[in-house]
């Protein structure tokens, strides 16, 4: 999910304060398509919590970042920079790999 998405949504969960949001609701208010927002929410439950009694959302202000939503972009921006670095080594030892490979056989 892009930046500026994820703004949109946790602004939106931000909104609706402690009585929280519903997946269905969060994803009329953003446009965005609920299997989308259910992995995002999945893989990000330090800055959102779901509430057992009802299944609403709300923004963790407990957790690692207390509610503060720059604090969970930031974490989010340098989230994603890892795991791009991640792709490239990916891609790096493959072609290294292949490389070695071909230079046996020729």
């Amino acid at each position: 999910m892009q930046i500026e998405t994820a703004r949109k949504v946790l602004q939106t969960i931000e909104a609706y304060g402690k009585s929280g949001v519903g997946i269905i609701s969060l994803s009329n208010e953003t446009n965005i398509d609920q299997s989308e927002l259910r992995e995002f929410l999945r893989n990000n439950k330090d800055m959102v919590s779901k509430s057992s009694l009802n299944g609403t959302y709300t923004i963790n202000r407990f957790g690692e970042h207390r509610g503060s939503i720059e604090s969970m972009l930031s974490a989010l921006v340098k989230k994603s920079k890892n795991e791009r670095q991640y792709q490239y080594y990916f891609i790096v030892v493959i072609a290294f790999t292949l490389g070695l490979i071909l230079g046996r056989i020729g």
